[in-house]
């Protein structure tokens, strides 16, 4: 075996059958590894995405499975099982969905039409910054107490300050 320097390339083909081989010889953790890099440089490949599935699967990380089994064209019921995971786990928010999945493909308004497809078999509704809004309601809220108990705390002071003086 050669010795690679930290800049050589290793071609893809060879790469898949070094992860091939790690699989085989029950070294998961590594092919889960080596399949990272390489989606990390094909990151639109599906085929790759969904080999991470099945070994994140037989890891035993199902969520993540679900993750990059998302965009199978037709899951089987245990992908099914993942995906489903996978979505209750980014509460069923598209955007966070789409941003877990790190998908670079063609782009429109922040969702590719693979992932607005995938969504759509999913029947995940796009909840339109649900999330932001509750935050920002809970925000809001909690600044209105805050000023509120300041206000309170000020007058009860000034209430004790007068009934010391003129008290």
């Amino acid at each position: 075996m050669r010795d690679l320097s930290q800049n050589e390339v290793v071609p893809r083909d060879q790469t898949l059958l070094k992860i091939e081989e790690d699989i085989a010889e029950g070294r998961l953790g590594i092919a889960r590894d080596r399949l990272r890099g390489l989606i990390q440089s094909l990151p639109d490949d599906l085929k790759l995405r969904e080999k991470m599935g099945d070994i994140n699967w037989a890891l035993g990380y199902p969520v993540e499975a679900g993750c990059f089994w998302f965009m199978v064209k037709e899951p089987t019921e245990q992908q099914s099982e993942a995906i489903a995971r996978f979505i209750k786990s980014c509460n069923g928010d598209s955007d966070a969905i789409a941003k877990r999945l790190n998908f670079r493909g063609q782009v429109s308004s922040n969702v590719s039409d693979e992932i607005r497809l995938a969504l759509e078999r999913h029947r995940v509704p796009s909840n339109g910054n649900k999330t932001k809004k509750t935050k920002d309601t809970a925000w809001a809220i909690g600044c209105g107490f805050v000023v509120v108990f300041l206000m309170y705390s000020v007058c009860r002071t000034l209430v004790e300050l007068y009934h010391f003086v003129f008290g």
